[in-house]
């Protein structure tokens, strides 16, 4: 009786935390997270953002996640290197932001002071009202809201 060949045992790669390339919004630290814990991504957004809202702890965590994993494609390149390219990511990426919010803000002009001017006078006024019963100190932090609010509208 011949004996049967066994066949061949693959060395599986550990499993290992890196950013995603396929789920990715921002930087893929939580398409990362999904994929390596076999969840939803929308699980992991969900959790940054709650916790950045609830503490500023989601925004934090994120950013370090953001400059520590590496995208599975940079794997095997050294931790120095990968951290390097990340931080020069995170600057590309608010380089970005920067300069659509400029360009709104160009492109938008006069509009987009207008909004904010409108809108602090109006909470500076809803404020005050608030406080009418009470002319106390308390009265003088809505005033300054509807000042800066006017000298907005006025540049």
């Amino acid at each position: 009786m011949p004996t049967k060949k066994k066949p061949p045992v693959k060395k599986s790669e550990p499993k290992r935390l890196y950013r995603s390339e396929k789920e990715r919004v921002v930087a893929g630290v939580a398409g990362g997270l999904a994929e390596y814990f076999d969840l939803d991504p929308i699980i992991p957004r969900i959790l940054f953002v709650f916790l950045t809202l609830a503490n500023g702890a989601g925004l934090f965590t994120y950013l370090v996640l953001w400059i520590v994993l590496p995208k599975k494609s940079t794997r095997g390149e050294v931790t120095e290197q990968v951290m390097r390219e990340n931080m020069a990511e995170i600057k590309g990426k608010a380089e970005v932001v920067v300069g659509e919010a400029r360009n709104l803000a160009d492109k938008e002009g006069g509009r987009f002071r207008s909004m904010i001017g409108w809108g602090l006078l109006v909470l500076g006024g809803l404020l005050i009202l608030r406080r009418l019963g009470i002319l106390a100190p308390g009265l003088w932090g809505p005033a300054i809201l509807v000042v800066l609010g006017a000298l907005v509208l006025i540049r």
